[in-house]
């Protein structure tokens, strides 16, 4: 009569990286069978984080927050707690979300060979001359960290302002003469 067997195997913390051959004997009395196994034991990829981004600069007025979409990928067969952290200008407050949640001063969990979606803002504090402003954004675990240099650039805005001594403004204006 035919009968189900099965067999579990977990390897050791210590097994080593390679190929390993076994032979499952099954014995019913006087009968027995035997079924070849191959296992396979890959090393575990080490610690990587890495930043991407469509957009490392956006360009805004004086006084409009700067929105940046980076997406932080685990590239590692292990789950980091991941702090994220900014080097911006005094004039800018850089926060970070992921999944709608503040993540600025909280450790968050990235999971082993997954990527995460990270919203970078950075809001004047003041209103900007127009100008290049550097942010760089750093991501530490206990075992990777990984950087993304992202830029705002602020860009005029125009501005026309005409007065008159006494207040009143009235002329002529001609186009294309």
């Amino acid at each position: 009569t035919p009968a189900t067997v099965e067999l579990r195997v977990t390897p050791a913390a210590t097994v080593k990286a390679g190929t390993y051959n076994f032979n499952v004997i099954a014995r019913a009395g006087s009968e027995s069978t035997q079924f070849p196994l191959e296992f396979i034991v890959k090393d575990k990829a080490p610690a990587r984080l890495s930043f991407e981004t469509d957009y490392p600069t956006v360009r805004g007025g004086s006084d409009a927050a700067f929105n940046f979409s980076v997406t932080l990928k685990n590239e590692g067969d292990d789950d980091l707690s991941v702090n994220l952290s900014a080097d911006a200008p005094k004039e800018l407050a850089v926060t970070f979300h992921s999944a709608g949640k503040d993540i600025t001063n909280l450790p968050f969990d990235v999971k082993a060979n997954s990527s995460e979606n990270i919203q970078v803002s950075a809001q004047p504090l003041t209103s900007l001359p127009v100008g290049t402003y550097p942010i760089g954004i750093s991501a530490q675990s206990d075992a990777a960290n990984a950087d993304i240099q992202l830029t705002a650039e602020v860009v005029g805005e125009p501005n026309l302002s005409v007065t008159t001594p006494d207040g009143r403004l009235s002329g002529t204006a001609y186009l294309n003469r």
